[in-house]
């Protein structure tokens, strides 16, 4: 996807550029912003929004990036934006990672065929624990047999960029 600002010619988009810098005086400080600040700006004062995108017939994240990156290089628009001297910004490609860690709750099925003397009424749970604590019995080295995935919870996520 690109901006729509893309398209225009040279003229157009100066004017189009002082039109929001005059918008934006009174709002922002263009000079210091810092990006996240000017993209919450343009996109949650819906006043704001409207009035910065109707010229263009609504905008999205890539002309607001444009505008911004535009700004930038053009010396925060100091003066007025010229169309003999307007530098563009290129549209760049970053890979971003999404990590998330997360605990997951899993039940894992650990099975053998244990030979006994008992009866059923007596070969119970209470003996088994008391097998296992006494390590008689390991029940990790059973057959592994099924793994059920029951809950998980958000630990921490971040980004990362290439």
């Amino acid at each position: 996807m690109k901006s729509k600002l893309e398209s225009l010619n040279d003229t157009s988009l100066s004017r189009y550029l002082n039109y929001v810098k005059n918008a934006l005086s009174n709002v922002v400080d263009i000079e210091t912003i810092e990006f996240t600040e000017f993209y919450e700006k343009l996109t949650y004062d819906l006043d704001l929004e409207r009035k910065i995108f109707s010229p263009i017939r609504g905008g999205d994240r890539y002309d607001v990036e444009y505008i911004f990156a535009c700004f930038s290089l053009n010396n925060y628009g100091n003066n007025n934006f010229d169309p003999n001297d307007l530098m563009r910004p290129d549209q760049k490609g970053f890979t971003v990672n999404y990590m998330l860690d997360e605990r997951e709750l899993t039940r894992r099925t650990y099975r053998i065929k244990m030979e006994t003397y008992l009866t059923r009424r007596d070969f119970d749970t209470s003996y088994l624990w008391q097998l296992k604590n006494e390590d008689e019995i390991d029940p990790w080295s059973w057959e592994h047999v099924d793994t059920d995935y029951l809950d998980s919870d958000f630990v921490d996520d971040d980004f990362d960029i290439h």
